[in-house]
């Protein structure tokens, strides 16, 4: 994924079929959309930061009302839940990726295992910790 290709090079002795040429251009494919999984990754958790941020600023307020608080509270722990859920998909979505490059590897008989998209895998990790920890976050200032 990081600019080097394990894709079969090209031999004039062995022409490629349509198959296979369709199977490479899927298989660039996938790695391309797993690749640039990282940047939307990356901005997801920056909305999530800032919208944490902002929710904690004015909960923690000094001027902020119980009622407020609570309220804000309730928000930040959705919030946190859907960054919780969206975790797991972004998870299950590189488990399929992976899965799918696997196969594609399969077929065109590339005799090494795929790269286990590590950096996706982190990524998730780190979102799930953030999540839980803001989560554990707003239950502490809800009671």
């Amino acid at each position: 994924m990081a600019g080097t290709s394990v894709l079969p090079a090209p031999n004039a002795a062995a022409p490629r079929t349509v198959s296979e040429a369709v199977l490479i251009e899927t298989l660039k494919q996938k790695q391309n959309d797993a690749s640039a999984l990282i940047g939307h990754y990356v901005k997801a958790f920056t909305i999530f930061v800032a919208v944490t941020g902002g929710l904690i600023k004015f909960a923690l307020d000094q001027n902020a009302t119980a009622q407020l608080r609570n309220a804000l509270s309730m928000m930040g722990i959705g919030v946190s839940v859907l960054a919780l859920f969206v975790c797991i998909m972004g998870h299950k979505l590189r488990q399929t990726a992976h899965a799918e490059i696997g196969r594609l590897y399969a077929e065109l008989h590339i005799p090494i295992e795929p790269e286990p998209l590590t950096a996706l895998k982190f990524t998730t990790v780190v979102g799930v910790l953030c999540a839980f920890l803001s989560l554990l976050g707003w239950i502490y200032i809800l009671r």
